[in-house]
């Protein structure tokens, strides 16, 4: 029998910018002809009958946002992009799916980082909104707790926002992990303040983000009995190195270039101040 497709019920339509759309069913019609639906912001749009014939059946709950996503009557790849995207637009960009914590780069500065959101996951994650600090707590509570070791994969395309969610990680860890009283810069603080230092030599200015790494990090942090930091360490590879003689239109060379020529503008010769390292060594332009 041909499926058939009821007034009032809800279908996922295929859109060219948002990939499906979720739209109610005007009049009934079958798999295979056409059909016409109301999108939610009030527009009707006719579905074309070879459209039909891969449309698939929405269910209602998966209009509303939802915090995780294993509680979607219907989890396929329509209800997990417009859950996705309708929290988005409510500046929610945390969503979990069971211990999978789904990030969606907001592209601008959110409150979402302050020390008081920090202080609401020292306690436990249970009962708070999807965050990395949750995923952060969670690892470090487990670690203390089974004595075991933990791992934490930040992975995505290029500009999702994995540099940043692992300073951010870092940085909680670091808050929580009870810090030990020394003369210097404590052990958390030297290795949050590694990072610029690994980013200068192995990141760089792309079409797609202006602070992209070129290359993959492991960065791994040894705790004592009590739970406390006593070292770390960073392992870098597969740096591309392609970049450092050429770059695409647009693009730009890593970081440490850049600001050693800057840096070369400012240093002045004992025997000549007119002179600076940048006259010296007859360095360009940083856009040449």
């Amino acid at each position: 029998m041909a499926v058939k497709f009821d007034t009032d019920s809800w279908v996922w339509c295929p859109d060219e910018e948002d990939l499906f759309l979720p739209g109610k069913v005007k009049a009934t019609f079958k798999r295979g002809e056409v059909g016409n639906v109301t999108f939610s912001n009030g527009e009707e749009h006719t579905i074309s009958a070879k459209d039909s014939e891969s449309l698939m059946v929405c269910d209602e709950q998966s209009l509303a946002p939802i915090e995780n996503m294993v509680q979607l009557n219907d989890l396929n790849n329509p209800s997990i992009l417009h859950n996705l995207r309708i929290r988005f637009q409510q500046d929610t960009i945390y969503t979990s799916v069971g211990q999978i914590l789904v990030s969606v780069n907001p592209f601008k500065l959110l409150p979402i980082y302050t020390p008081e959101w920090l202080d609401k996951y020292k306690s436990g994650s249970r009962g708070q909104p999807p965050h990395c600090y949750g995923v952060a707590d969670d690892a470090y509570r487990q670690m203390i707790n089974n004595g075991d070791n933990h791992a934490i994969i930040i992975s995505g395309e290029s500009g999702a926002g994995k540099t940043e969610a692992m300073k951010l990680v870092l940085q909680y860890v670091a808050e929580v992990s009870g810090k030990k009283e020394t003369d210097g810069p404590s052990l958390e603080e030297k290795i949050l303040k590694a990072n610029p230092v690994m980013e200068a030599f192995g990141n760089a200015k792309t079409t797609r983000n202006n602070n992209s790494s070129r290359f993959g990090k492991w960065t791994e942090i040894n705790f004592d009995k009590g739970g406390a930091i006593i070292g770390g360490r960073i392992i870098n590879y597969l740096l591309e190195k392609s970049r450092v003689v050429t770059q695409s239109e647009n693009e730009r060379n890593y970081h440490i270039f850049y600001q050693l020529l800057a840096g070369a503008e400012k240093t002045s010769n004992e025997s000549d101040p007119t002179k600076n390292l940048k006259t010296k060594y007859g360095l360009g332009e940083a856009q040449d």
